[in-house]
């Protein structure tokens, strides 16, 4: 019987005439891989490639260099229009918040701005739920961190890229001259 179903799910692969056919195998190996793909198990992950003076900000802000990716959820748009005003969201959302197990702290930090420092926040586990919405600037399109630091010392990593079509500091073209309002 098992030679059967052998030859049933091999048939799949095959046109009616009993010949290979390579578009069935290449579909069915596509869905394998799309599956497998999707599969998210947390690792260690080294900070991306960062300017020193960067990496030695987040080792200040976490006091460890080793992170694990995943568990932190930042919410950020693919795009922005403009840098002056983008929205954020970073959390925690499966932490149970208990007295043993709790988000110390949550971190967003920048790879393109003057300040990349752009929020620390502190939680207890009489916070409740480790979120926090916010609206940032971006001087460009660059990488966003997020940071976990968790009660029981792991740190947590997540990264997204945002593309600005028009920088937070491009802003000043669009305002008028001094010198051009006086003439008026």
């Amino acid at each position: 019987m098992r030679i059967d179903s052998d030859l049933a799910e091999a048939s799949r692969f095959c046109d009616g005439h009993g010949r290979f056919d390579r578009r069935r195998t290449l579909q069915a190996l596509g869905c394998a891989v799309a599956a497998l793909s999707a599969v998210t198990v947390p690792t260690a992950a080294a900070l991306p490639e960062l300017p020193e003076g960067l990496r030695e900000l987040v080792f200040e802000r976490l006091g460890t260099r080793e992170f694990q990716e995943g568990r932190v959820d930042l919410a950020l748009p693919d795009r922005a229009d403009t840098g002056l005003s983008v929205p954020l969201t970073i959390s925690v959302p499966d932490s149970p918040m208990s007295d043993a197990d709790f988000v110390a702290s949550l971190h967003v930090v920048t790879t393109g701005n003057p300040q990349p420092n752009v929020a620390d926040y502190f939680f207890t586990p009489s916070s409740g739920l480790a979120r926090v919405s916010q609206r940032m600037r971006l001087a460009k399109s660059q990488l966003v961190l997020g940071f976990a630091k968790m009660s029981d010392g792991s740190a947590w990593l997540s990264s997204k890229h945002v593309s600005v079509a028009l920088g937070a500091c491009a802003v000043e073209i669009f305002l008028p001259d001094a010198r051009q309002a006086s003439r008026k």
